[in-house]
């Protein structure tokens, strides 16, 4: 039996299998639309089929003798259906097995009636997950650390971190933190059959307390300047965000300025053993590799 991950090439997938590859003897596949882009010795300990979430012809192989699969896929308008598509296609592979478990990555505001658009995305494919009485585990984190990471060049040379979240604390968390708790599950070193677990750290901070942590890891003055949201709308326009983004966008920073992300959970504890990554860690990490202009001026906020 084998356990199927997709978003090996994004930023949770990949960290999923490598740490799968640590902890388990159960064999690994990888469903990936362009394996050129699969880290190189990644590729070559695991089982690597070549399928697209937008072609339900292509998915049949990779769902066969599955244990467990990790579905996630970037935030998109058209996430639920491309989601469902594998979600079919495990479904009908495990007619025979009803025990494969379906761990997926859900986000911020998942209810079908969220007000948060990507909320609604996720909430669809898990209503589907439930239906297909397929035992299921959703992790739902809040807000990616690397989100920060992404600002921090801007950060480092004007000492400002701007954003559209008022005052109110968020509880955010690291990807390797995703990663580890979707491993564990996985590989059935623990159980959280038919839950929702909502992904923290252990400490839920306010912009302000974000930037006395900026301060001390960059080792100058970091400061909070508050956007509104139309501000933060118009600044994204002049970065040719798409419409549905920069809305999500500011979906999410009007949650967060609500309080929907102001509380931590020991979920991450719970079912990997290991306290979650702090924000200083993170902070002194990033100092450490060295900080790097992106790659792109796209912004990648909502998780």
């Amino acid at each position: 039996m084998t356990i199927l991950l997709t978003g090996a090439t994004g930023r949770i997938g990949g960290l999923v299998a490598q740490k799968l590859l640590d902890m388990s003897a159960t064999p690994v596949r990888l469903l990936v639309r362009n394996p050129a882009k699969l880290d190189p010795y990644l590729a070559q300990r695991v089982e690597v089929v070549k399928g697209d979430l937008a072609d339900p012809a292509s998915l049949a192989t990779a769902c066969n003798g599955l244990t467990a699969v990790l579905i996630v896929s970037p935030v998109a308008p058209n996430q639920h259906e491309l989601q469902s598509n594998l979600l079919t296609a495990v479904s009908t592979a495990a007619d025979s097995n009803r025990d494969t478990l379906v761990v997926k990555i859900s986000g911020l505001g998942t209810a079908l009636n969220s007000p948060v658009a990507s909320g609604h995305w996720h909430a669809q494919t898990e209503q589907a997950i439930i239906n297909s009485h397929l035992p299921f585990t959703f992790l739902r984190p809040l807000y990616f650390m690397q989100n920060l990471g992404f600002a921090l060049p801007q950060i480092k040379a004007d000492g400002k971190l701007i954003g559209a979240v008022g005052n109110e604390r968020i509880a955010m968390v690291h990807v390797a933190d995703i990663a580890a708790t979707a491993a564990c599950l996985l590989a059935g070193q623990a159980q959280k059959t038919n839950q929702a677990l909502t992904l923290t750290s252990s400490e839920a901070l306010s912009y302000d307390d974000v930037a006395v942590k900026l301060s001390e890891a960059l080792q100058r003055e970091v400061v909070y300047q508050p956007q509104t949201l139309e501000q933060l709308s118009q600044s994204l326009k002049q970065k040719d965000e798409s419409d549905w983004h920069r809305e999500l966008v500011v979906e999410f920073s009007r949650a967060f300025a609500a309080g929907w992300a102001n509380q931590t959970t020991d979920a991450v504890m719970e079912v990997t053993q290991s306290p979650p990554i702090t924000l200083s860690e993170f902070l002194a990490n990033q100092v450490a590799a060295g900080i790097k202009a992106p790659n792109s001026d796209h912004n990648p906020f909502p998780s």
